[in-house]
């Protein structure tokens, strides 16, 4: 890394915000090579320039990679999570081939075709016509983000219309047939 990306670099370390969002880390020819979420982008980013003994050796590898940084501030952790998977399908940055290759990765499918939206967790994406998001790592935080999300916006879990009301109908936390 020259001196002038150094600066550069270090002039926008001391810019970030302290917000939730996104960070994309880029090479010295301006190619996304890992995307983050943060809680607080400030500190998160700020991780990766500290020295540390216990960082493993792809981190390293990563770090010595980094030109330059953007973020992209959002509301909450949750929206952060939403568009990390969505940038790292797009970009498809090298640093984050665990997340793009995991076999046990998560995806929220919202399929709209129905009367009523239905929102299930898939490990395959199907060509159905649904909006699909992730991959996601952490299954048991996505399900308790959906828990969480049906408390604001019922949705209903089933693949097929129900004849009669199901039990989340009578809890509130689905619009039932």
């Amino acid at each position: 890394m020259s001196k002038l990306s150094n600066d550069k670099l270090t002039n926008k370390l001391q810019a970030l915000p302290k917000s939730p969002g996104v960070y994309f880390h880029k090479d010295k020819s301006g190619q996304i090579i890992y995307v983050g979420k943060a809680a607080i982008l400030r500190n998160r980013v700020r991780q990766y320039f500290q020295k540390s003994r216990t960082r493993d050796p792809k981190t390293d590898l990563l770090v010595s990679e980094i030109a330059d940084t953007d973020w992209q501030v959002v509301d909450s952790e949750f929206d952060a999570l939403f568009l990390e998977a969505e940038m790292v399908r797009r970009y498809m940055p090298r640093y984050n081939i665990l997340l793009r290759d995991d076999k046990s990765q998560i995806f929220v499918r919202i399929s709209f075709k129905d009367t009523y939206p239905s929102v299930t967790t898939t490990r395959r994406p199907l060509d159905d016509g649904a909006s699909y998001y992730g991959p996601y790592l952490n299954t048991i935080a996505v399900k308790r983000a959906l828990r969480y999300l049906r408390k604001i916006f019922p949705y209903s879990t089933h693949t097929t219309l129900p004849t009669k009301a199901c039990l989340l109908v009578h809890l509130h936390l689905c619009p039932g047939p």
